[in-house]
């Protein structure tokens, strides 16, 4: 299902839009009825919020006082949910593509403290995540090697792959990433 990531606004697909904001009753009635919800939990063990699951658990929504405050595309690559934005697949471009596309429209102003492995651009409400880098997967084809026991180019070439795309990615007003 192709999906339409709108910056500091919501997502549209299928001529639904979800809007940031937006009360849960009136996300839900647009979705249809969730996989799951769960009760999130703050610090000392108490309620602070409410996260719904669609699509096989592909989209996260959360919510804080019952009004939706970030979206999550969870499925990657692989998932049916591959999520558009700027007028790009956010899980089809190239990594670094995408990092480079999202800093022009947010401006310089972006947080990388996990070295490549997440990004978030706080002016435009977005984040971006991978389990591994491309320096990752060469660094274990090197390790494998010098145990003896080498990664088959197949394997290599899929890890590759996995690692030159982000697995998730999220949508949150102007203030969500940059506290």
């Amino acid at each position: 299902m192709q999906v339409k990531i709108i910056p500091l606004e919501g997502i549209e697909f299928e001529g639904r839009k979800i809007s940031l904001g937006m009360p849960m009753d009136d996300m839900i009635k647009a979705l249809g009825v969730p996989c799951d919800v769960e009760q999130t939990y703050g610090k000392g063990g108490i309620p602070d919020g409410t996260s719904v699951y669609c699509f096989d658990n592909e989209l996260r929504f959360d919510l804080d006082d019952d009004r939706l405050e970030f979206i999550e595309f969870l499925g990657g690559p692989e998932g049916d949910l591959q999520p558009e934005i700027y007028g790009v697949p956010a899980f089809g471009t190239d990594a670094d593509e995408l990092v480079e596309l999202l800093t022009e429209k947010n401006g310089e102003d972006i947080i990388d403290d996990e070295d490549g492995y997440s990004y978030a651009f706080p002016s435009i409400g977005i984040g971006v995540y991978r389990e591994s880098t491309p320096e990752d997967v060469k660094g274990l084809s090197d390790e494998a090697e010098e145990d003896g026991d080498p990664l088959g180019i197949g394997a290599y070439e899929s890890e590759l792959a996995k690692a030159s795309r982000w697995m998730t990615i999220g949508l949150g007003d102007s203030d969500y990433y940059s506290g």
